[in-house]
């Protein structure tokens, strides 16, 4: 393209710090203007709340991402698929990849260079980590990019660059073996369904602290749900009591309060009582649709036109929605995680890392079927189960779609909490909300007394609000509830965490 309109225009656009100056238009790289350079502008970069830049399109280049706009996602690609590159679209979350950061991957052959290998968990090696490989390789600037199985457990998605062939390479083993490779040099990006323990971080203290921003990625969210007949009258069921059905204990229906008939398990066998989904869900759920005495367990994507069950042994039945999932009420929810060394000289990790957590790389989570994370939905609150002074405090208040947690007598948020009051921002922006509509909330689990438990969400609340003023988002109000209104089972200690939490919420 000759002509850019926004070039010709000098017209002043807004990207975010770390994403890629590309013309929506042109689709040309540039640089940030210099205060007092040639092209005809005297703007400097100046550095807004949130982390953004506000520059002007000069010289037929321009810097764009403008606040709540949502770019095509990153395609996912199902093994042997190809991708065509974009025709129009440049890149919206990384920049490409200069041809010098590539010679610090190892080399596979003399036509081929090896940019990253990842190994962990089966479910996301298996879909989430390919479709998210195809999509940095082309948001990098690669063509004919395609993914295919080269050999048992090994999934290759691979791109062309000037000639040679670039490859992403993805082993399906667990988490386990992901970490623990990613300690011994073996992988350069662990896939992790489950946060790092204590112990492993602890071996593994030689990759760098793994439990750091630098090496913990949340990149999406998973969930299951549990599904009936449509005509089955069954509402809820309790995680014991899906256990119970799955390792057999529970085989009629009048066991969890409906009438006596035989239960048929699908998608599983009696003994597994794993909570995974079932591998052929949509097949599944299908046949759950049928037959009025069948029970299973499918990816949410999978459930169709089966009925979901509320899961209950929280402080109320919960429903497996979006909005559930992302908050953490949901029991059978789980977070997804990319760990890589803070420390590694591969130049790429990080910028794949933060290629996951980009908007591009977010739409590429969803399309792949698992729930991205960040502030970007909306939900109606309070919850039903609320107590008065809480139903009363947020009646007409709309709750944000995720949560802070700390630690147990802790002020400080977690690693996430940062990335989330990134998003936050975008979302006040993209809804023309200013930052006095939020009310800040801060929560306590039930440990301690009530008066301390108070006293500690309250000062969470307000650790939140502090940050939040700093990066221009000024808080109407803060408030806090003590250890009430809980989310989750106080009694466990998943239950706990879940209930040490701030959340925030807009007026309409």
């Amino acid at each position: 393209m000759d002509y850019c309109s926004k070039a010709d225009s000098r017209q002043e656009l807004e990207v975010r710090l770390g994403e890629p100056f590309i013309c929506p238009e042109c689709g040309k790289p540039l640089s940030a203007p210099v205060a007092g350079g040639s092209g005809g502008t005297n703007m400097a970069p100046i550095l807004l709340g949130g982390g953004f830049l506000l520059i002007a399109a000069a010289g037929g280049l321009a810097a764009w991402m403008m606040f709540g706009h949502t770019r095509a996602p990153a395609p996912t690609v199902p093994p042997t698929a190809a991708i065509a590159p974009p025709a129009t679209q440049a890149p919206t979350a990384q920049a490409p990849i200069p041809a010098t950061s590539v010679a610090m991957a190892p080399a596979a052959s003399a036509d081929q260079t090896v940019l990253l290998r990842l190994r962990g968990d089966s479910a996301l090696a298996s879909t989430l980590a390919p479709a998210l490989a195809a999509g940095f390789l082309t948001f990098s600037g690669d063509t004919s990019v395609a993914a295919a199985p080269t050999e048992a457990g090994v999934i290759t998605v691979t791109g062309l660059r000037g000639g040679r062939q670039e490859t992403i390479s993805i082993t399906s083993t667990s988490t386990e073996d992901g970490l623990a490779s990613l300690g011994s040099g073996g992988a350069d990006v662990a896939l992790a369904a489950r946060a790092i323990t204590p112990a492993e971080k602890t071996s593994l203290a030689a990759a760098g602290d793994l439990t750091s921003p630098a090496a913990q990625h949340v990149v999406g969210l998973d969930g299951v749900a549990v599904i009936v007949a449509p005509g089955n009258d069954l509402t809820s069921v309790s995680v014991d009591q899906l256990r119970a059905v799955l390792d057999g204990s529970i085989k009629d229906w009048g066991d969890l309060g409906g009438n006596s008939a035989d239960l048929h398990l699908l998608g599983h066998k009696v003994g597994d009582i794993s909570l995974a989904p079932a591998a052929n869900g949509a097949a599944v759920a299908a046949a759950v649709q049928k037959d009025t005495s069948a029970l299973a367990i499918v990816a949410l994507s999978d459930v169709g036109s089966a009925k979901a069950l509320a899961i209950t042994g929280k402080a109320q039945a919960v429903a497996p929605t979006k909005a559930n999932i992302t908050s953490g009420e949901y029991p059978l929810s789980r977070k997804l995680y990319f760990y890589t060394s803070p420390t590694s000289p591969n130049v790429l990790v990080q910028r794949f890392a933060e290629f996951a957590a980009s908007s591009a790389g977010q739409l590429t989570v969803e399309h792949a079927g698992f729930i991205g994370t960040g502030a970007k939905d909306v939900v109606a609150s309070a919850a039903p189960g609320a107590p008065a002074t809480a139903q009363t405090a947020l009646a007409g208040l709309h709750k944000i779609n995720f949560e802070i947690h700390f630690d147990p007598n802790s002020t400080v948020p977690d690693v996430h909490a940062m990335r989330f009051i990134d998003g936050l921002f975008n979302l006040l922006v993209s809804e023309h909300s200013p930052p006095s509509k939020m009310v800040v909330v801060g929560f306590a689990d039930s440990q301690g007394s009530e008066a301390s438990n108070m006293d500690v969400s309250k000062k969470r609340a307000d650790a939140i609000a502090a940050i939040l003023t700093a990066r221009g988002m000024t808080p109407g109000r803060v408030q806090a509830f003590g250890s009430q209104n809980p989310v989750a089972d106080n009694g466990t200690e998943d239950g706990r965490i879940a209930n040490r939490r701030v959340e925030i919420y807009l007026a309409p």
